[in-house]
């Protein structure tokens, strides 16, 4: 599998794991939805890099795209946990 799209896909999940807790809290006031937004741009942000650059030139290091995907799963991993605890 190309490292960037899993890289990408790493930092999509992050970014939607922001809009869920931002979601779950309900709270209405402006830094909530600022960081909902900021959620969001992280998504399509990391949907038109993968659409963009290209595989081969991809330069970041393994290390890098490995700590990525564990932060990712422990950005998954708290929203889970918000989302039950809401309920």
């Amino acid at each position: 599998m190309e490292r960037l799209y899993v890289y990408d896909g790493a930092l999509a999940l992050i970014g939607l794991s922001v809009i869920v807790q931002t979601a779950v809290t309900g709270d209405n006031a402006a830094l909530t939805a600022f960081v909902a937004v900021s959620g969001g741009a992280m998504v399509v942000g990391a949907g038109y890099d993968a659409l963009r650059r290209d595989p081969a030139e991809f330069a970041v290091p393994a290390g890098a795209v490995l700590a990525l995907v564990v932060a990712a799963g422990i950005a998954v991993c708290g929203a889970l946990l918000n989302l039950a605890l809401a309920a």
